[in-house]
């Protein structure tokens, strides 16, 4: 998609729960979804748009501080 002028870039965080530790990146966080800490996992995206299409940039795993 070529991009002139008049594009938006959108970052999306996204957050799952899970269990257990064998997935990478688990740990406790928080979640708005719930109102609560508990076992997530978070990823962030970045678009760009243009009022018609969505090109995708990055993809980042974040992993918890701990």
């Amino acid at each position: 998609m070529r991009i002139k002028s008049g594009f938006a870039l959108i970052v999306d965080d996204t957050g799952h729960r899970k269990s257990g530790h064998f997935t990478s990146g688990v740990g406790r966080q928080y979640l708005g979804e719930i109102g609560k800490t508990d076992n997530r996992i978070v990823a962030v995206t970045t678009h760009l748009y243009n009022g018609r299409k969505s090109a995708p940039l990055d993809v980042e795993l974040c992993q918890h501080g701990s």
